[in-house]
């Protein structure tokens, strides 16, 4: 029933974990066109073609280039987050705007929480984020407490730019953790939470509730990379699409590295429907 939805939903990657690098690879994901003969819907599909690097390369480049192959310019970098066709995607983070936005708007959805939804019907292949990472992660090491030991670091200003932005991702509040995972990944995190209490940055942190604040709040913290960050990073903007079954998705991401930055971009793969006002 995707066709005719109008919300955008990724792929499935909130059981992966950092370490597998489940992140950036072009993928077509959801069911196929209902172009079987009646009778048929439930036959094993046919063998996959072996990939070669030349196939991989074009399945790779597909969303920006032309019928002929030819290549399409991706849209630059946003002018200005309060562009009157945009400013519903980039309300939670108006000034961290992405490099491109296209036609979706933030919405509350019932039983999911904040979430993309079609502005105006949208076709496939059409990008709807391209966006490069808000934290990339410092080292080869894709664990939450060498990306937060970067973002504590960082000069002060900096570093309440950074946190600030963090906070509006999820989990905002961890009580909005379910009570039965929490006592289990306190235990997985205890160490890093640990010694990113020895960054002098931590003293920002905990709203005044001294150090039990600040444990709260950088356990917090390890739950925002753990659930939204990607093997390229940390994103922001990104974070707010709903992810589903791939059977169900009608959205993908891939790694475009532009001008020597690694940048992520997201785009549709089957038809959106616009959403109602």
């Amino acid at each position: 029933a995707v066709q005719g939805s109008s919300r955008v939903r990724l792929l499935d990657l909130l059981a992966c974990r950092l370490a597998e690098h489940m992140d950036d690879v072009w993928s077509i994901f959801g069911d196929p066109p209902p172009t079987s003969p009646v009778g048929t819907a439930g036959c094993a599909p046919a063998p996959a073609v072996p990939a070669t690097a030349a196939s991989s390369k074009r399945n790779a480049l597909a969303p920006f280039a032309d019928a002929n192959g030819d290549q399409v310019v991706v849209p630059p970098r946003l002018t200005a987050a309060a562009d009157v066709n945009t400013a519903d995607a980039l309300c939670v983070w108006p000034e961290h705007p992405p490099r491109v936005v296209g036609p979706i708007a933030v919405r509350q959805i019932p039983g999911s929480g904040r979430g993309f939804v079609a502005a105006r019907d949208i076709s496939p292949g059409q990008v709807l984020i391209w966006e490069q990472p808000f934290v990339p992660w410092p080292s080869a090491e894709h664990e939450p407490l060498s990306l937060l030991q970067s973002v504590l670091r960082r000069s002060a200003v900096e570093r309440r730019v950074a946190l600030a932005a963090l906070s509006r991702l999820h989990p905002m509040e961890l009580r909005s953790v379910s009570a039965f995972d929490r006592p289990r990944l306190e235990e997985e995190h205890c160490a890093c939470v640990d010694a990113l209490l020895q960054e002098p940055g931590a003293a920002d942190l905990g709203g005044g509730l001294g150090d039990e604040g600040r444990r709260a709040e950088l356990l917090r913290l390890c739950l925002v990379c753990r659930w939204n960050a990607f093997a390229s990073g940390l994103f922001l903007h990104q974070s707010i699409f709903n992810h589903a079954p791939s059977r169900r998705a009608n959205a993908d991401k891939a790694a475009l590295r532009a001008g020597g930055t690694l940048t992520s971009v997201v785009r549709a793969t089957r038809h959106i429907a616009q959403a109602p006002p």
